[in-house]
């Protein structure tokens, strides 16, 4: 019979042993980095409280307004300030360079985006407040509810975004709705 193996003297000696219920780190900092980490400021992304799920309602969209009218103004200014100097303003100003141009043409574009997104978001919870509430209305009458199939749904939504538009992209969008026909019907290529 051979002797029992004696016990390991430090806990350095004896083998790792882990608990199951528990998940062992994988990765260890130094400690000067894990110093270095419990003492750095956290970093948390703003939340935009008008398009935030966690706010869930709290917030009115409408006292956020005064942003829209923001963005309008600095994209009037910034039109202006490009029609100025863009070298037909009587020569007062110096012309843009070309990348100055460039570089304010797509802020200018970007507000303006900006804007028809607003409006189309403000579109689209108009008509899902009105389809709310007219399903509030069926259940309060007749205690039941005909739900939108998302056809109707996006039939409805595709209507108020056209209605939306001015005239002259409307026309546009109707080419390219009637392009997209055309594509679509046209038999592939062999």
């Amino acid at each position: 019979m051979s002797a029992p193996e004696p016990e390991p003297d430090s806990a350095d000696e004896a083998p790792a042993e882990y608990s199951s219920k528990s998940r062992k780190a994988l990765h260890r900092l130094t400690p000067a980095l894990a110093e270095l980490a419990k003492t750095a400021p956290k970093r948390s992304a703003p939340r935009d409280p008008r398009h935030d799920p966690l706010v869930n309602g709290r917030c009115v969209p409408a006292a956020w307004d005064f942003l829209r009218e923001e963005r309008r103004r600095e994209a009037n200014r910034l039109e202006k300030w490009l029609k100025r100097r863009d070298g037909s303003g009587g020569g007062r100003h110096q012309p843009l360079s070309e990348e100055e141009r460039e570089r304010a043409k797509s802020l200018l574009l970007r507000l303006r985006q900006l804007e028809r997104r607003e409006q189309l978001r403000d579109s689209r919870r108009q008509v899902m407040q009105e389809v709310r509430r007219e399903q509030v209305e069926q259940a309060e009458c007749s205690g039941r509810v005909s739900y939108l199939s998302r056809a109707q749904l996006r039939a409805r939504l595709e209507a108020a975004k056209t209605a939306s538009l001015s005239e002259k992209a409307r026309q546009k969008l109707e080419k390219r709705k009637a392009a997209r026909e055309k594509k679509r019907r046209l038999p592939p290529k062999s």
